[in-house]
């Protein structure tokens, strides 16, 4: 999808080419700082298979914050009550049911753009058929900041018609959607 080159010092150079998974902000540029630039390309990955699929949350924070606000296409959430919202829990998570099994290309999380956005640090996203399960792109760490998408790429061949958000850390915590996207192919 891309890469970014950042310079350093007068000599010293880094490159990062992307993609585990990619950092995007969806109000701004991909140039994060003055010295660092992102070059990227739009790939058009087809349509999202998760809109208004089945969708289930570890445990809920209260009626508002319910499951289905993670599949509902809405990608900027102002409100509270826009987002799915678990309840505080060690690796919670959201499973989302797609009905039929896919070949999966990209699933995509979007956080909240009110506040508490890093309630989607440490996640990772994992593509299941009943027998295997794989980890698109790795685990993201954060931070995450307000209106930002973290897309994890997966590796080619992926199947499944189950995609679950896990929370990674090994405390109580929670986890905050605001929308999550699949893409893929049958």
């Amino acid at each position: 999808m891309g890469f970014e080159i950042c310079k350093l010092s007068e000599s010293v150079w880094r490159c990062n080419a992307c993609c585990e998974w990619k950092k995007v902000k969806t109000y701004v540029t991909l140039t994060e700082l003055s010295t660092c630039t992102f070059y990227g390309r739009n790939i058009e990955f087809g349509t999202n298979l998760a809109l208004h699929k089945p969708a289930t949350l570890s445990s809920q924070w209260n009626e508002y914050h319910k499951s289905s606000n993670a599949v509902d296409g809405k990608k900027n959430c102002v409100t509270a009550s826009s987002v799915a919202w678990s309840d505080y829990s060690v690796h919670p998570w959201l499973l989302i049911q797609l009905e039929m099994t896919y070949y999966i290309t990209m699933v995509t999380a979007f956080a909240r753009c009110d506040s508490y956005p890093h309630r989607m640090d440490n996640i990772v996203a994992i593509v299941s058929d009943g027998h295997a399960n794989h980890t698109c792109g790795g685990q993201y760490p954060g931070p995450t900041k307000v209106c930002e998408a973290v897309l994890f790429l997966c590796a080619p061949g992926t199947k499944g018609s189950n995609i679950t958000i896990l929370k990674t850390t090994t405390e109580t915590d929670i986890l905050g959607l605001c929308e999550v996207e699949v893409f893929g192919y049958p």
